[in-house]
């Protein structure tokens, strides 16, 4: 600790002088520039140090005061509709509090009348939140998307095997959509998807007919792989293009994804031997001219050179047994 003398050294330095004083600006003092303030004018900083204390007395006292006027029937008519746009808030965030139920309301009345406390948004959860967990309030789990029921009470309420979101405000209102689709009815649903209640027949020929269709195009290239990122992109490449699902497709969208190196090939089915070179077929006699040169090609030239439906066709002969 510095003596007199020091600090008013500092104080003749930096040009402290006795002044009004609020808590805010001694909070941002110096430990020694608050001293100097302390002692060569403390009745400004005793002031000034209490004023906020007595900001929050002050406060309290209102809203005390505007509480016992509300709870005695004495309230304003700005406090009334203040009082009622609140437990608007309330009601909207807490759907599952059963506001027209009459007990309700005065449980919710009653506590907040016992403890003196304003009719606010934030009391009004706290006391939702005290009653409904010892089960002394009518809730609607279905308000929240728990179940059907409209109405449970006392042990039902405490025992609820989702009592924390049950005591909890509603989901937001990005969520709300899910949640009124989970209380409709079958019909309802039905008549707002009715993609999900087609023939199943139809579903299952059409994935018959994709099966064909991607074997048809693996049976023209070994070396691809069969993974789910070269699948995406395949299907993006599709997609977007808006074209049919079927092997012209795929080879279009194989051929140009394998140039701009988007396709990872199975590099088993290469054989080096100077270069990389695709694998023999196994062609029958005659046909070893066909097989030599494909051989010699890379897997990028492979998939250009079956661009062409000739080639193709060349390709489908050299593996027939």
């Amino acid at each position: 600790m510095k003596t007199n003398g020091e600090l008013s050294y500092l104080a003749q330095k930096y040009g402290w002088k006795a002044e009004t004083l609020t808590r805010a600006r001694i909070n941002r003092m110096t430990a020694d520039e608050s001293d100097w303030h302390s002692r060569f004018n403390a009745d400004e900083f005793t002031r000034a140090w209490g004023e906020d204390q007595a900001k929050a007395e002050n406060k309290k006292n209102s809203a005390d005061a505007k509480s016992a006027r509300i709870w005695a029937d004495k309230a304003t008519e700005e406090e009334i509709q203040e009082s009622i746009s609140e437990v608007a808030k309330f009601c909207q965030r807490y759907p599952q509090f059963v506001g027209s139920y009459v007990p309700n309301r005065e449980a919710v009345i009653s506590w907040l009348r016992t403890r003196n406390l304003p009719c606010v948004k934030a009391n009004l959860v706290t006391a939702f939140e005290d009653l409904a967990s010892k089960g002394l309030l009518v809730l609607n789990p279905s308000a929240l998307g728990l179940g059907t029921e409209t109405e449970i009470s006392g042990g039902r309420v405490v025992r609820h095997p989702e009592l924390y979101k049950l005591l909890a405000p509603a989901p937001a209102e990005k969520d709300r959509l899910k949640l009124a689709e989970q209380k409709m009815s079958a019909d309802e649903y039905r008549k707002q998807h009715p993609e999900a209640f087609r023939d199943p027949r139809v579903y299952a020929e059409a994935a018959e007919k994709i099966k064909r269709e991607i074997n048809s195009f693996r049976s023209f290239h070994p070396e691809y792989l069969l993974t789910e990122e070269n699948s995406k992109h395949l299907q993006a490449y599709i997609s977007k293009r808006k074209l049919p699902f079927n092997r012209e497709s795929l080879e279009a969208a194989y051929g140009e994804l394998v140039r701009e190196g988007y396709i990872e090939i199975n590099h088993e089915t290469v054989v080096s031997s100077g270069g990389t070179k695709l694998v023999n077929f196994g062609g029958r006699p005659g046909r070893a001219n066909l097989s030599h040169d494909i051989n010699r090609m890379t897997a990028v030239e492979y998939a250009r050179w079956l661009e062409n439906p000739a080639n193709r066709r060349l390709v489908d002969d050299l593996t027939v047994a």
